[in-house]
C-alpha cells in the first residue's frame, strides 16, 4: 500500500462521510413508496465517490497543490448531486469534499 499523506487521509474521510449519507438516502428511498427514483442517482453517486476514494488511496488523484490541474478546479460533484438531491446533509458533505479538493488537495 502507498504511503498516504495527511491531506489524502482527510479527503478520504470526507468521502467516507458522504458515502455513508448517500447509502442512508438510498436505503430510505428504497423503503419509501414513491421515492424509488432517487435510488438510481444515489447509486451512481456512491460509485463515483468510491472511485475518487480509491484514486486518492492509490495516490492517483490529480491535485491542485501539485499543479496536476489548474487552481480552483473542482470534481463536479456539487453540480451532479445538486441536480437530484434535496438532502441537505448530502449536499453539505459534497460541498466539503469539493472545497477541500479545490483549496487544500
Amino acid at each position: 500500500m502507498n504511503k498516504i499523506d495527511a491531506d489524502i487521509k482527510i479527503f478520504v474521510e470526507l468521502i467516507e462521510q458522504a458515502i455513508y449519507i448517500a447509502k442512508r438516502i438510498r436505503f430510505e428511498s428504497i423503503c419509501s413508496p414513491g421515492n424509488e427514483r432517487v435510488a438510481s442517482p444515489t447509486e451512481k453517486t456512491i460509485d463515483i465517490l468510491t472511485r475518487f476514494q480509491e484514486s486518492a488511496l492509490n495516490n492517483e488523484i490529480l491535485r491542485t497543490s501539485k499543479k496536476d490541474v489548474p487552481s480552483g478546479t473542482g470534481l463536479g460533484l456539487s453540480r451532479g448531486v445538486g441536480e437530484w438531491s434535496s438532502g441537505e446533509a448530502l449536499l453539505e458533505s459534497i460541498y466539503k469534499i469539493e472545497n477541500f479538493y479545490r483549496n487544500v488537495l
